[in-house]
């Protein structure tokens, strides 16, 4: 991918985040509107708490830990010996047996 590409990448995920958080301030706006202020002050510490730190901050790692983790075993599948009795197609068994669960 080349420089314009990425930047390209970068800018349309700006936009997207822009978009969705003015998004969630409106809804957040008019629901906050109908709570009492018990309600309200819980909403604000742990919904804040786990939208800003939880989903924008453990959730991008999380992904990546898992696309990393599936490349590394995909590649571990590929360099799998043969089987002796059904040569590389029982390598199948690699990824639909983990699919099933």
């Amino acid at each position: 991918m080349d420089i314009f590409g990425m930047g390209l990448t970068v800018a349309g995920l700006c936009a997207f985040e822009t978009i969705s958080s003015i998004d969630n301030a409106v809804i957040n706006a008019e629901v906050l509107g109908t709570m009492d202020q018990k309600a309200r002050r819980w909403f604000l510490t742990w919904g804040l708490l786990i939208a800003v730190f939880l989903v924008r901050g453990v959730l991008p790692w999380l992904i990546a830990v898992t696309v990393l983790l599936f490349a590394i075993g995909l590649a571990r599948t590929m360099q799998a010996p043969d089987d002796y009795q059904q040569g590389a197609t029982v390598k199948i068994m690699y990824l639909h047996v983990p699919a099933a669960w």
